[in-house]
């Protein structure tokens, strides 16, 4: 008894069917659909910016509640750092927890209270001369601080704010 192949030369050469190549797009399709959506959304600077300053300003009014000692916070529209008040004058805080930081994004600073002891404390606390560009805002352990809002990016998409008792937040506005 002789076999005989069942697939003749002219079926093996035919390739594929159109419902196995529609069939095989549609996988490749979904599968592609799949990674799009679950890729992640590229971040903006302005809200790295925002959020990086955010946890610094909280372990700063964290660290001067809990050492007992005042901070203070140089801030620009370029850059920000901090320092601790120790044995009678400012020194630059601990560079692990509370470095500065140049800005990646632009950076817009809003003092929303410019009473009498926001202003002499910027003028009794001051160690540098005195320049439009530059704020201090003095974190003290057991007094008011200075409120104010930083806003990041243009059209200021991204905020963050300190209150009078510490109380730090992220506002993010649409665009």
């Amino acid at each position: 008894m002789e076999l005989k192949p069942t697939i003749t030369k002219r079926a093996a050469s035919a390739g594929f069917s159109l419902i196995e190549m529609l069939l095989s797009l549609a996988i490749l399709a979904f599968g592609a659909s799949i990674v799009s959506l679950n890729a992640p959304q590229r971040r903006s600077e302005a809200l790295d910016d925002a959020e990086r300053l955010a946890a610094r300003l909280q372990m700063a009014v964290e660290s001067a509640t809990l050492s007992g000692s005042a901070l203070r916070m140089d801030i620009n529209s370029d850059a920000y750092q901090f320092y601790r008040f120790e044995n009678g004058r400012w020194q630059e805080a601990d560079p692990q927890s509370l470095s500065g930081r140049r800005f990646a994004s632009s950076a817009k600073i809003n003092f929303e209270a410019a009473d009498a002891f926001s202003e002499n404390e910027r003028i009794l606390n001051g160690v540098i001369e005195e320049r439009s560009d530059l704020y201090q805002i003095i974190i003290d352990p057991i007094g008011p601080m200075t409120p104010m809002s930083v806003a990041f990016g243009d059209g200021a998409p991204v905020s963050v704010s300190l209150d009078e008792i510490g109380n730090v937040a992220i506002e993010r506005r649409a665009k």
